[in-house]
C-alpha cells in the first residue's frame, strides 16, 4: 500500500469464531485533494487465535 499514510485499524466486535474489523486511511494526492478510505471486514479467526494477535486483512469472511 504505497502512498498510504494515518491509517488505523481497530477490533469492533470479537466473537468466538469472527472478528469484526474497521480501517481507515488517508491516501495523499498531488493533483487532487486527499482521500479518505473506510473498510470494513469480518474475519474467521484462526484455530490458534490469541486475544492481542491481528486477523489478516486478505482473507475476509465479508466486506
Amino acid at each position: 500500500m504505497a502512498g498510504i499514510k494515518d491509517q488505523k485499524f481497530t477490533i469492533l466486535r470479537n466473537k468466538q469464531t469472527v472478528v469484526t474489523r474497521a480501517g481507515f486511511w488517508k491516501v495523499p494526492h498531488n493533483s487532487r485533494p486527499d482521500e479518505v478510505h473506510l473498510k470494513i471486514g469480518r474475519y474467521k479467526k484462526p484455530l490458534n487465535w490469541f486475544e492481542d494477535e491481528l486477523v489478516e486483512l486478505n482473507d475476509p469472511k465479508s466486506e
